[in-house]
């Protein structure tokens, strides 16, 4: 079959998005799964959340996969920080499903700080824990008050100019610089994941998952192989 460049390149790019699309769906599957805490955090913070002061745990959430469910295809172990300041992780093995974060707007207590602020919420908690808990340098007691920060304190427009949540203790210096990588007006909108609960006093957790931009970069890294393609098919048929 003769099959002019233009063809060939759009037919090549439609596979490729066929394939991105392809592996976000069967990297994405909605659960359930089980999982355990086998690490927590030691170290207590001060802390205020709604006027309350606390003495609270944060830091490093070890997740490890178990039966009867498993876990999300590559996350038999992960870590994490949670998104729900007061609910609980421990006491044995959970079941969680993975959603996105559309419509969703926390367990206990709501994110955000006034109306329709959930969700750009969940976009700078996100962005933030996807960002540093990739490096060996991070400070996860300081990553996991800074989640909390933008989950709590972030407005509509995705800024956090909120006030009920706040670090009483010296790392709010190391919180206040991962805050300050926010972009300006948030992080969103985008489609992201984290694992949600069946019981609703369990904590709900994000998740190192590739996000749909990085499907598409591993696409377009098969582009050279196409390019490959077109000129074997222009070598055939010149032959």
């Amino acid at each position: 079959m003769k099959l002019t460049n233009k063809f060939a390149l759009a037919l090549g790019a439609a596979s490729l998005l066929a394939l991105g699309s392809n592996q976000a769906s069967a990297a994405f599957s909605s659960g359930p799964y089980d999982y355990k805490a086998t690490s927590l955090p030691n170290t207590y913070y001060n802390i205020m959340i709604d006027g309350q002061g606390r003495h609270e745990l944060a830091g490093k959430i070890v997740m490890t996969a178990q039966a009867p469910n498993g876990g999300i295809s590559g996350l038999s172990k992960f870590n994490t920080v949670c998104a729900d300041i007061n609910n609980s992780i421990g006491g044995g093995t959970h079941e969680f499903n993975l959603v996105t974060f559309a419509g969703e707007a926390g367990l206990n207590p709501a994110w955000g700080t006034g109306a329709g602020a959930a969700t750009a919420a969940i976009y700078n908690a996100n962005f933030l824990f996807q960002k540093y808990s990739v490096l060996g340098t991070t400070d996860w007691g300081a990553l996991q008050l800074a989640v909390w920060d933008a989950l709590y304190n972030t407005d509509a427009t995705g800024n956090v100019t909120g006030t009920r949540f706040q670090v009483l203790d010296p790392i709010s210096t190391t919180v206040n610089t991962y805050l300050a990588s926010l972009p300006v007006n948030g992080a969103g909108p985008y489609t992201g994941y984290m694992l949600k609960p069946t019981q609703s006093w369990v904590q709900e957790l994000l998740v190192p998952v590739p996000e749909p931009t990085t499907v598409i970069a591993g696409a377009l890294l098969l582009l050279p192989f196409g390019a490959s393609t077109l000129r074997m098919m222009r070598k055939n048929r010149t032959a």
